[in-house]
């Protein structure tokens, strides 16, 4: 339950961050592409992490219709079709990374 807790506290704070910078942009003019893409592959692994803990403290139970678990375990894995798979978001990361951004 503790790691479920960080990874939610991390997640919240790591998408409220880059959503403040994505409103800078037209100040800055600079779209965090990097800080995009760091989240979006974060947030959705941990998602679909979390869900797996949470069916491995309910046992059997966590999988039947009774409880939202499976529902959300689903939803959670179709997350990292969408927006482009980990793999993808690490290689914008790297090619932000590579062309200089790499402040944090």
């Amino acid at each position: 339950l503790a790691d479920m807790a960080i990874d939610i506290f991390t997640m919240k704070y790591m998408v409220l961050q880059t959503a403040a910078l994505v409103e800078t942009f037209p100040q800055t003019g600079r779209l965090p592409v990097k800080e995009i893409s760091i989240a979006k592959a974060y947030a959705v692994e941990k998602t679909q992490e979390c869900y797996d803990r949470a069916i491995q403290v309910h046992g059997g139970m966590g999988l039947t219709n009774e409880m939202p678990l499976n529902e959300g375990f689903r939803v959670a894995r179709t997350l990292r079709i969408p927006d482009g798979t980990g793999e993808i978001q690490r290689r914008t990361i790297a090619r932000q990374m590579l062309r200089g951004d790499t402040v944090f």
